[in-house]
């Protein structure tokens, strides 16, 4: 058996933290679980939610966590949209960057070299943040972005796609 962490965002709320001690077959059945919400006796719970963060760290626009390599928790609009906030393991944040004026990030991916990329939905563009000076760049903009509403990046790879649909 070995015990792992889910974490799931829920809007304007807090990060609230899944512990699982379950083999790893058993994940997939966990995941339909969860989905269902099937009732369990206590003495069967497969899994226990606590609170990780505290409520209200985060604005409505909450979503698109994301790891870095080294295991550092990044999730989008901070305090505020228009942030991005560093989540340590103890459940405590900070303020990591400050988006331009007018962005609001709602997912984020890190590329090969390890910076982070993110869907700008707000400004139709994908945002490149250097991890070493902190810097924000346009990675790439169109206006036939709807949103953009996610990025995913292949592992290896430094060219984003992101999830978008042209205006119509």
């Amino acid at each position: 058996m070995e015990s792992d962490s889910i974490f799931c965002f829920f809007k304007n709320v807090r990060v609230i933290q899944i512990k699982t001690v379950l083999s790893a077959a058993s994940v997939a059945l966990t995941c339909i679980v969860l989905v269902r919400c099937t009732p369990r006796q206590p003495s069967e719970s497969l899994f226990t939610a606590e609170d990780f963060t505290a409520e209200n760290l985060f604005s409505q626009n909450i979503e698109g966590p994301s790891f870095d390599k080294n295991g550092q928790l990044y999730v989008v609009n901070y305090q505020r949209d228009g942030t991005i906030g560093k989540v340590y393991p103890d459940g405590s944040c900070e303020l990591f960057v400050e988006l331009p004026d007018g962005s609001i990030a709602n997912s984020i991916q890190f590329d090969s070299r390890g910076d982070m990329l993110l869907a700008d939905f707000a400004r139709h563009n994908v945002l490149k943040v250097n991890m070493k000076t902190l810097k924000t760049s346009v990675f790439c903009h169109t206006e036939q972005f709807n949103q953009p509403n996610d990025v995913v990046v292949a592992p290896g790879s430094d060219h984003p796609r992101a999830d978008r649909t042209a205006h119509s």
